[in-house]
């Protein structure tokens, strides 16, 4: 089992009824938590690449909804029936979403991105001697740590540099 599950029975009756859970599980009635950990790891698979960690994830209702819509079709399709329309669609609606967040073209509404997939900036500055080359130069943190013994480098492309 994941060791995260975002939905629960509840959000899948809610799509097919209690009597059509019932209908599908009535042979096994664990296949509800199988199908629930099939769709919380199809959430992980799609939503972790793109820098969310599984403690934004659960509780974010957005995420249940599309856990239980891809939990639904899983339960659907369980004994090899064929899967009811309307719920085929929602499924795979919920699946274009979740590729659309793995692209990076939507954000999970209420869920923070983990801080280490924000985009960074490097100062790159030219340098000619020895040899052609791009080198970063690092940036001090505080006003504390500038040393004032010494002057400071000033970046000579710093401005309209481009205007060059």
């Amino acid at each position: 089992m994941s060791a995260t599950l975002y939905c629960d029975l509840s959000d899948i009756q809610a799509i097919l009824s209690v009597e059509g859970v019932a209908d599908r599980v009535d042979d096994d009635p664990e296949a509800v938590d199988d199908a629930i950990d099939d769709a919380s790891a199809s959430i992980e698979e799609y939503c972790f690449p793109a820098g969310y960690t599984a403690s934004a994830l659960s509780g974010n209702r957005w995420v249940t909804h599309r856990c239980a819509e891809l939990a639904a079709g899983e339960l659907c399709e369980r004994r090899g029936n064929g899967v009811p329309a309307g719920i085929a669609e929602k499924a795979e609606r919920a699946e274009e979403k979740l590729k659309r967040v793995l692209r990076g073209w939507t954000m999970i509404p209420g869920a923070a991105k983990n801080r280490t997939a924000a985009p960074v900036v490097s100062n790159y500055q030219p340098r000619l001697s020895p040899v052609v080359r791009a080198v970063v130069e690092r940036q001090r943190s505080s006003s504390r740590n500038q040393p004032t013994d010494y002057p400071q480098r000033v970046d000579q492309f710093e401005g309209d540099w481009y205007s060059i």
